[in-house]
């Protein structure tokens, strides 16, 4: 009964968010002994009609982290809307917004770091990331990290910052299928790699491993955050109607024989009151360590709709300008597809991923 209580409030809260602001939705479970805030204190703004909305809440109205084109500075200042009330403390751009670039003045380095969460969408946007990886270096600047897991760097998935960063009681998929992960050897080589990376003349950097949603202690996105230092850190996440999430995450660990918990802090307990689709507290311990402005939520439902994928909106948070762009709702990795070659490619793909989630 409480679950399903619970699953109630998930879904109450959700819907009140995304008739808001179309970009975020909320859930109360957490593994947090602080509330959690609630749907308009988390965010406040004005939506923008007809248009896929991404939430920007910033402590200056003035400034925004999201424009269409290639994220080189820090905050950008964007032309307002004499109608949208000034006080607000957040503000909303639709995709057809873009910053003035004369208003652009320091050079920054950047990470942009792609979270999540599963289920969203994130296997297709790494495909077409790493497919079109010459194109975003020579066109846009942005340099994909390589994996410190040699398996890992074709499905373009870094699971080496999630090992690094999360607490060692917690657990996860990828802790399971590295055995060697809690090796003096391992951490070291692993810091090494992401450091050299870091520490590159590449000016934009992206990273991306849907695992990185499982950190929801601060000490957790700290860690993570010294490991890209002393880079801008930029987070999209995508975030999913809580009980949609929970049976296609379940579907995904069955087919991948993983066994689910009955441990309510488990990262593996997918019942109704399962504190992984807290989204609010998601994005208040992100927000609340790197910066409001720096961690963009997107609605997975309402990218979907709008674009077939969740890979234009993702980039386009970042401030990727996609014009000319190759499709980029084509690959959908973990659906249903026909074809010999299309069956094998998909096959190895869910075997790679098996390991590394």
């Amino acid at each position: 009964m409480r679950a399903g209580e619970s699953l109630k409030r998930n879904q109450l809260r959700h819907h009140a968010v995304l008739s808001r602001t179309s970009a975020t939705i909320c859930s109360p479970a957490s593994r947090q002994t602080d509330s959690a805030p609630s749907a308009p204190e988390l965010l406040r703004g004005v939506t923008q009609p007809s248009a896929v909305t991404v939430c920007l809440p910033t402590t200056d109205v003035q400034r925004c982290a999201y424009a269409r084109r290639p994220h080189r500075t820090g905050h950008r200042e964007v032309h307002r809307d004499p109608s949208v009330p000034q006080a607000e403390k957040g503000l909303e751009a639709s995709f057809d917004e873009v910053a003035n670039p004369s208003e652009c003045s320091q050079t920054v380095s950047t990470a942009l770091l792609h979270i999540g969460v599963p289920r969203t969408g994130t296997t297709s946007f790494q495909q077409w990331i790493y497919e079109h990886r010459s194109m975003l270096k020579a066109s846009r600047g942005i340099t994909l990290h390589d994996s410190f897991i040699p398996h890992a760097r074709k499905a373009q998935m870094h699971p080496e910052l999630l090992l690094l960063s999360q607490r060692p009681e917690h657990d996860c998929v990828s802790k399971q299928k590295i055995e060697n992960w809690e090796t003096e050897a391992w951490q070291r080589g692993a810091r090494e790699h992401v450091a050299a990376a870091v520490k590159s003349d590449a000016e934009t950097m992206m990273f991306t491993h849907e695992g990185l949603f499982l950190l929801r202690q601060p000490d957790e996105v700290e860690r993570l955050a010294s490991l890209l230092a002393p880079r801008e850190i930029r987070v999209a996440v995508c975030l999913r109607e809580p009980q949609s999430f929970l049976r296609s995450y379940q579907a995904q660990m069955r087919r991948n024989e993983i066994p689910l918990s009955a441990d309510p802090t488990s990262s593996l307990y997918m019942e109704d009151d399962s504190w992984l689709v807290d989204w609010a507290e998601l994005l208040r311990v992100w927000r609340s360590v790197l910066g409001e402005s720096n961690v963009v939520a997107i609605d997975y439902e309402q990218a979907m709709l709008e674009f077939g994928s969740t890979t234009q909106p993702v980039l386009e948070a970042f401030g990727i300008n996609t014009d000319g762009f190759p499709a980029m709702n084509t690959l959908h990795s973990n659906r249903s597809r026909t074809g010999v070659l299309d069956r094998l490619a998909k096959r190895v793909i869910r075997r790679v991923r098996r390991y590394f989630l």
